[in-house]
């Protein structure tokens, strides 16, 4: 709570000194954006909006305690939360097994969520909805000895600061959890609160070692919280989860700054899946996901665990991609400023833009009356390539959206 009332009095004091700033909702798809608005306040209020995944088909009965789900290593993966913990490959054409890793022939007690960052994958074993666990862990295991089939694991244990009564009361915590994300310095962690029907930010350490986590701030999401999917460099968390009446929703959190998830635009989609169990959520890019819901029974009545895939292109390309400036030339800034170089030019099968310094964020490609063709998050890498072969021939604008918030325009020739 601490940390949230001084990021309030920091956001207060940018927004009544700095007379050339306005804070207010600045996404046009909220519906009471502020066309004036220069900075975020988190203000934003969304219509009701809802997906229609396409369901992919159901897993095999190997996964019907699916809890979790990564894209690595070119595949999607996933692991049940109470067998033993062993990772399998599921076909997204089909949701079929392909490959699998063991990791260990130990069972957890409830494994709930998987995240990774480069070096290694982290299991989350920390699922309380008893109220009275206190061995909360992440097993941390490297990704090349999981490979080379000698796993090094390693643990991180936590309890959370808040946490002081540890009666058993079933499915009535708010100190349960089925989700968290691994950025680029910390873990964190989202919990699933039966109570609040909310969720509680917690901060960890990514070293093996025994923590009290750190409280960062919560999120009225009106539901229960079972997976989230982190894109740094974008400012973008998805949440996934369900009502207590087995309704599934995502919850996009975007356009927020420190590190803090709730200061920025907090939207709830519903998901057109009632009485799905939805379990995990992970995509390739912002706007791509997959989801698993687990095998859920009630009376006489079997829902299979089954795989989907759902698209949120309508909700953030927007914000990804931006809309270019339309008063500046057909140059745009000049591309020297920023060492930028597009070649060949024209072109015909693939566009190549040389970016030493790793400072665009996003490529769009348009036709001249201002139709996006093609939009692309980018890499941190030093060259990126443009797959064009499926445009028309004729002259495009290339608009390239820097890590600066300023475009550089390039006119380009597909022939």
């Amino acid at each position: 709570m601490r940390t949230r009332i001084i990021a309030v009095i920091a956001l207060l004091a940018i927004c009544g000194i700095t007379k050339a700033q306005n804070c207010g909702c600045n996404d046009p798809m909220a519906t009471n954006y502020d066309s004036t608005a220069t900075t975020n306040d988190g203000s934003c209020i969304y219509p009701n909006s809802s997906i229609t995944p396409q369901t992919i088909g159901q897993l095999p009965p190997t996964l019907n305690g699916t809890s979790s789900l990564i894209f690595w290593d070119g595949g999607y993966w996933s692991c049940n939360d109470h067998t033993k913990l062993q990772l399998y490959r599921i076909d997204t054409l089909t949701g079929a097994i392909t490959d699998s890793l063991l990791v260990s022939e130990a069972a957890p007690k409830d494994m709930e969520e998987i995240a990774q960052d480069s070096d290694y994958l982290y299991f989350g074993d920390f699922g309380n909805n008893a109220n009275t666990r206190k061995d909360l862990h992440i097993l941390r295991v490297g990704k090349t000895s999981l490979k080379n089939g000698n796993p090094i694991i390693d643990t991180i244990f936590f309890s959370y600061p808040d946490q002081t009564d540890f009666t058993s009361s079933s499915m009535e915590t708010d100190f349960d959890c089925e989700a968290f994300v691994a950025g680029n310095d910390k873990i964190y962690i989202f919990t699933k609160q039966w109570s609040k029907l909310g969720t509680t930010c917690y901060e960890l350490p990514k070293l093996p070692g025994t923590y009290v986590a750190v409280k960062l701030d919560s999120c009225n999401v009106q539901g229960l919280v079972t997976g989230a999917t982190l894109f740094e460099n974008s400012n973008l968390v998805v949440l996934c989860g369900y009502s207590t009446l087995l309704q599934p929703f995502i919850y996009l959190l975007y356009d927020y700054t420190d590190g803090n998830f709730f200061n920025g635009n907090k939207r709830k989609i519903s998901i057109n899946l009632l009485g799905s169990q939805i379990e995990a959520i992970a995509g390739p890019t912002p706007t791509d996901y997959y989801l698993t819901n687990e095998k859920f029974t009630i009376a006489s009545s079997s829902i299979p665990a089954s795989l989907h895939r759902i698209s949120v292109s309508d909700y953030l390309t927007n914000y990804l991609y931006g809309t270019p400036p339309t008063n500046i030339d057909d140059n745009g800034f000049r591309k020297e400023i920023y060492d930028i170089k597009v070649f060949p030019n024209p072109a015909s099968e693939k566009l190549f833009i040389s970016d030493p310094n790793r400072i665009v964020r996003s490529i769009g490609i348009y036709t001249p009356n201002g139709k996006q063709v093609i939009h692309s998050l980018t890499e941190h890498t030093d060259t990126h390539c443009i797959n064009i072969n499926q445009i028309k021939e004729g002259v495009y604008f290339l608009v390239m959206k820097m890590t600066d918030g300023r475009f550089v325009k390039e006119k380009i020739v597909v022939k």
